[in-house]
């Protein structure tokens, strides 16, 4: 099944892989191109980032591969890190002594140690949950922090027709304004946006410097991105603690709930605050009819993203409330 969207033109086909794919990830071609066809844009790249990084102490780059951008970026950086799932991979990083962490990013990885700079080519089109991955970069970004991602230009695949590049491994295809706003609706501001070369797409993104934001601010924007939402879909919730009952307030004259869920029997059969929908179990029949499902629990809301998506299996749009 192919999921569309008219208004940004972004398309995303199922993810049927193994979740251990890219552990054992092996892929030479890509290598070869990345190193010897892309690399003059490499360094246009990296002279952006050090051009605009607030500090110039530490550098990580999202799904490094074999880390030729790290060799170059260790000349501007005073740190720089690679984040690589691949075994085979992270054996030549280990060889070239760059230093790596072998695994998927989160959050937790640098959220003792702010990040000055971030880079991932090639990478969020692989993603199951880049929305997820975009936000836990700028939440371990310091403020003025500025990074690139790069992407295949899916807009220009599927007009041009040109399906050799559509491959399984590839479940993003990202049009420019797609791209764009998955990076503002994680927090950053999107400097450019550069579809470079006819094939690729190339963001500039910052993390503005946080100001002290009132609750009216807050509510305001709160308001207009729930406004945003479509109105023909069916939204259902998940998480009903303190946060949930206080935001409903604000909400509750612009959404309709479809269903409520918790994992807290004590809540269940009872009811948020200015909303007509009981809180429930989760329940696989339903919450696959769901298109939307926001989430309200800040704190746990990676433990719930994965429960939602391997025990329940959901395959639609997951929208953390904040």
């Amino acid at each position: 099944m192919l999921s569309y969207c008219f208004d940004c033109q972004h398309l995303q086909i199922p993810y049927i892989l193994s979740w251990q794919h890219y552990d054992a990830y092996d892929e030479p071609d890509l290598q070869y191109i990345t190193k010897h066809l892309l690399g003059e844009d490499r360094k246009r790249q990296l002279a952006l980032l050090e051009k605009y990084a607030p500090q110039k102490k530490l550098l990580i780059d999202i799904g490094c591969d074999t880390g030729d951008f790290l060799e170059s970026a260790q000349r501007y950086f005073a740190e720089v890190v690679g984040i690589e799932p691949s075994v085979k991979s992270c054996e030549i990083l280990k060889r070239k002594g760059i230093h790596h962490i072998n695994a998927y990013f989160t959050r937790d990885l640098f959220i003792d140690n702010p990040i000055d700079a971030f880079y991932s080519s090639q990478v969020f089109e692989h993603l199951a949950e880049p929305l997820t991955v975009m936000k836990d970069i700028y939440a371990v970004c310091r403020d003025g922090a500025v990074g690139i991602i790069e992407v295949p230009d899916g807009q220009k695949i599927w007009e041009a027709k040109s399906f050799g590049y559509v491959v399984n491994e590839h479940i993003n295809y990202f049009s420019p304004l797609s791209l764009t706003l998955l990076a503002a609706r994680s927090g950053f501001s999107v400097e450019c946006c550069n579809a470079y070369d006819g094939k690729n797409i190339e963001i500039l993104l910052r993390k503005e410097r946080q100001k002290n934001k009132n609750f009216t601010d807050r509510r305001d924007k709160i308001i207009v991105f729930i406004k945003s939402l479509p109105q023909n879909k069916r939204i259902s919730a998940f998480g009903a603690g303190k946060n949930s009952h206080a935001l409903m307030r604000l909400i509750e004259k612009h959404l309709s709930i479809t269903n409520w869920y918790d994992n807290n029997p004590a809540v269940q059969g009872r009811y948020v605050v200015n909303c007509a929908t009981k809180i429930s179990a989760p329940n696989s029949e339903r919450i696959r009819q769901d298109d939307i499902i926001l989430l309200f629990n800040t704190r746990y809301d990676h433990a719930i993203v994965d429960e939602l998506r391997t025990k329940y299996e959901y395959k639609g749009e997951i929208i953390t409330i904040v």
